[in-house]
This record gives C-alpha cells, sequence and structure tokens, in this order.
C-alpha cells in the first residue's frame, strides 16, 4: 500500500495508479482462484451428470459416461476407467 501512497503523492493520476501498480499485484491470486474455480465446477458437473441432473442425455459428459457405463463395469472395466482418467487428468492439468 506504501507504492499506492508514494504513486499518489508524485501525483498519478487513479486510472495510471490501478493498472501500473495495483492490477499486476492482484493478477496472480485472481488466476489461481480462476484455476481453483474451475476445476470444481468440472468435478461440479461430473457430479451432477453422474447422478443425471447435469446435461441432457444427447450431450457427452464425462459424468454421465461414468454413469452410464457403471452396470458394465465387471465385464468392460475400460468403459468406466477412461472417462475417470480423463476427468482426472482434466480436474489435475487444471
Amino acid at each position: 500500500i506504501e507504492y499506492v501512497h508514494a504513486a499518489q503523492a508524485s501525483g498519478a493520476k487513479t486510472s495510471k495508479i490501478l493498472f501500473r501498480h495495483v492490477l499486476p499485484n492482484v493478477a496472480a491470486p485472481i488466476l489461481v482462484q480462476l484455476a481453483l474455480s474451475m476445476s470444481g465446477a468440472v468435478t461440479m458437473e461430473a457430479a451432477l451428470s453422474y447422478h443425471g441432473l447435469g446435461a441432457v442425455p444427447p450431450t457427452p459428459s464425462l459424468g454421465s459416461m461414468l454413469s452410464e457405463n457403471r452396470t458394465a463395469m465387471e465385464l468392460a472395466p475400460w468403459t468406466v476407467l477412461y472417462p475417470g482418467i480423463a476427468l482426472a487428468i482434466l480436474v489435475l492439468c487444471i
């Protein structure tokens, strides 16, 4: 906050202080929060689709893929394994 006071004392305009001093310091926390929120949203969408409350059936979703193939898991485990791995990789990459 001292640098803001110093910029004000030197006669800088408010817009210059915001874009040159404040915005670079708040950009990193905002990007981290955005990444955490995005991964939470992907997980929530998959959970809702798994329970049948997400996207309508013609729309592909990892949660609905997991839900549709859970009955065939004993005979063909890859039908659940691949969407589950894709969901995990997607959330971890975000």
